[in-house]
């Protein structure tokens, strides 16, 4: 089970009254709110001043992302996702030089969640994620990493426990500790649970 819920919510719309009905259904605390700039009307809405909240973001917008989190350095930013890696198999030069620029800055914590979504179930195994989580270890480090369940689009690929599964499979080298951190203890500190 969650421990608390990062819940989507149209920046762009009034989100008090949404926030509430949210929170008044779910079995969670509310922790957070998430934007899904990828699909936003206007492309270059994170270049506004007022934005304030992490947010779901495609690999050509890694630099904006970057931008942002340098912009209003103290924020803290969450995006999911990993910023949308390559499928498997395909090439991530691009991707990974973006990441890396968005992990430079250090108010920047990355969501390991959504790299099966978009895959069919059972047409993936844990290794052929390996490369998008490499790079994303090595960018971040354990400490700036965080497991993300993927609820409810994990389902699409094959579902949470064989995502569980498989990150924990792909991270399984990092200390027991390092590992702690990834699966829980960042997530606390990050959205305030502990």
């Amino acid at each position: 089970m969650s421990a608390g819920l990062v819940a989507r919510a149209d920046l762009e719309a009034e989100v008090g009254p949404r926030l509430d009905r949210i929170r008044e259904n779910a079995a969670v605390p509310v922790v957070g709110v998430r934007h899904l700039a990828h699909i936003a009307p206007d492309p270059q809405w994170m270049m506004r001043e007022e934005i304030s909240t992490g947010l779901i973001v495609r690999e050509w917008q890694l630099p904006q992302a970057a931008h942002l989190a340098a912009r209003h350095s103290g924020l803290r930013f969450v995006p999911d996702h990993l910023g949308g890696p390559p499928e498997p198999g395909q090439d991530m030069s691009r991707w990974a030089s973006r990441l890396r620029q968005l992990a430079r800055q250090p108010n920047v914590v990355a969501r390991v969640s959504g790299l099966t979504s978009a895959l069919a179930p059972g047409s993936w195994r844990a290794t052929d994620l390996a490369a998008q989580v490499t790079i994303a270890l090595e960018s971040f480090g354990s400490e700036r990493l965080l497991h993300g369940s993927d609820w409810p689009s994990a389902e699409f690929g094959g579902g949470t426990a064989p995502w569980k599964s498989a990150a924990e499979a792909l991270l399984d080298g990092l200390s027991p500790a390092a590992r702690a951190r990834v699966f829980g203890g960042n997530a606390a500190d990050v959205y305030s649970l502990s």
